[in-house]
């Protein structure tokens, strides 16, 4: 790898940061907290029932080059670690979502989560923040963060189709981008061809991913999603 950037190297430059709606949980830098002794930044829930906050660092991107960003987390008596533990990836320009890291195969009783971004696309930098979310009891350890350079996916493209009703319908990019409305009477056929390794994006350009929708959740999260994000 061409670039390799160990985010745990340096725990001072991690910044905490809660919701004004939310209680603060604690936190604590963990210097053998994670695998291999290593360090680990820990959250623990302090028994309110609204308890949220995140560790959060600041990430630079390059243009033309590829990276993944990547964290394991352990998590302790915390009731729905798929609900109440993610981490997430906001804009420092505006503040809002840009996107999220999701599952991938864990190492020994860690949790891993990881997303590749494309530096062209992100246009500056991002903040990872490693959020323990809304929950009364439990703790979570984050450990091992990395941002890295990795080669260029291999484009995989998908072609796609929508009957075309009534009501409006058409063919959507993974950005957002309206590919085909030639003819939208009813019972024509909108056709695409869609790349499956860029982020789905709905027509506001917030991407679609069924863990980030649960995190907007009213009934799941209160107004967290106001907290963080602008609603759209």
């Amino acid at each position: 790898m061409a670039h390799f950037d160990d985010l745990m190297l340096d725990t001072q430059a991690w910044t905490t940061w809660f919701p004004p709606a939310a209680s603060e949980p604690v936190f604590q830098i963990d210097g053998e907290g994670g695998p291999d002794a290593r360090p680990g930044l820990a959250i623990e829930a302090t028994g309110a029932v609204n308890a949220c906050g995140c560790w959060r660092q600041s990430l630079r991107f390059e243009s033309g080059r590829h990276y993944r960003v990547e964290v394991a987390f352990r998590t302790e008596g915390v009731p729905s670690p798929e609900k109440s533990v993610r981490a997430i990836l906001t804009d420092d320009s505006n503040g809002r979502f840009h996107d999220q890291l999701n599952p991938g195969p864990g190492r020994d009783c860690w949790a891993i989560l990881s997303r590749d971004l494309d530096g062209g696309a992100v246009r500056g930098a991002l903040t990872l923040n490693l959020f323990l979310a809304y929950t009364n009891r439990g703790r979570v350890v984050w450990a091992e963060a990395r941002c890295y350079e990795i080669d260029p996916p291999v484009s995989r493209k998908v072609r796609v189709a929508a009957v075309n009703k009534p009501a409006q319908t058409m063919v959507v990019s993974p950005r957002g981008q309206i590919l085909d409305r030639a003819d939208t009477s009813p019972g024509s056929i909108a056709r695409a061809e869609c790349d499956l390794d860029q982020t789905v994006r709905d027509f506001s350009g917030r991407p679609l991913s069924c863990r980030y929708d649960v995190f907007r959740r009213y009934d799941t999260f209160g107004g967290l999603g106001d907290s963080i994000f602008e609603r759209r």
